[in-house]
């Protein structure tokens, strides 16, 4: 085969193709939700965020909130709704009690000291993103 005089064109047989399967799914509203929340947060491709070099423990970081608080680095984006939290383009499924801590640091974009009896779920996902340069200890 040759190749093609028009490297720059989207290959009409690939539109089609992609139109007829996504006429063939059927997306729910929590479809809807879970990919804009995780599109809406990606960082753009220039935003590097750099692992903690040193990271505490998770019984530590526990510790730690307690007498300090957690930030959020500027370049972080947070959404929530329903029963998922997205940080920089990764979901998280928290449900309950453990969301209301999550839903104020999205809005707020801080914490103060934070009690250590918090959901254990709520501490994953903040340890997570510590870990990951994305919040940061006060």
């Amino acid at each position: 085969t040759q190749p093609t005089r028009t490297p720059g064109r989207l290959p009409k047989p690939l539109i089609d193709c992609t139109q007829h399967t996504l006429l063939r799914t059927r997306p729910t509203r929590a479809d809807a939700e879970q990919a804009l929340l995780m599109h809406l947060t990606e960082p753009k491709p220039q935003v590097v965020f750099e692992p903690v070099e040193r990271p505490l423990g998770l019984n530590a970081f526990t510790r730690k909130l307690a007498t300090a608080g957690i930030t959020a680095d500027p370049r972080t984006r947070l959404l929530y709704s329903g029963k998922h939290l997205a940080i920089n383009g990764e979901l998280f499924s928290v449900q309950g009690k453990a969301m209301a801590p999550l839903q104020q640091l999205a809005n707020e974009r801080s914490m103060g000291k934070l009690a250590a009896a918090l959901p254990a779920r709520t501490m994953e996902v903040l340890f997570e993103a510590y870990r990951s340069g994305w919040l940061h200890l006060q």
